[in-house]
């Protein structure tokens, strides 16, 4: 299965961004993901893809992951702020899935997501392929 429309399955069926992951103090947060090591290692991440083109084919499904992530997030939270971050990392996750890319830190970004915990401060990177933690 794609991985784009499995992560997109979770969302809609409430098995990613459950309640109590956003059972947070969101400012200190997002407050900690504007900190370094998080702020450093995301944009290096995404600093690693930024030039790199996505197939026109599978840019719909990438918007459409990015908007129901948002749109999940903000029935649980009523934080804007939070849910743009959310579906920022989203695209990052996606946008390396499309790609075949390999970033451990973004392994980690997806493993907090997965584990049910919003992700901010220090991630352990983790080897290995975006798509086989996925499936």
């Amino acid at each position: 299965m794609d991985p784009i429309v499995k992560l997109l399955e979770q969302v809609q069926a409430d098995q990613l961004l459950v309640p109590s992951m956003f059972e947070i103090d969101i400012d200190e947060a997002l407050d900690n993901r504007d900190a370094d090591p998080f702020d450093a290692d995301w944009g290096e991440a995404h600093a690693q893809i930024a030039d790199s083109v996505i197939d026109a084919r599978d840019r719909p499904g990438l918007v459409e992951l990015r908007e129901a992530v948002y749109l999940r997030c903000y029935q649980l939270t009523q934080n804007a702020d939070l849910c743009g971050y959310v579906a920022d990392d989203f695209g990052l996750i996606g946008t390396y899935l499309l790609l075949d890319e390999q970033n451990d830190w973004v392994n980690a970004l997806w493993l907090q997501y997965r584990d049910g915990h919003f992700p901010c401060g220090n991630l352990q990177p983790h080897e290995g392929s975006l798509k086989s933690l996925i499936e």
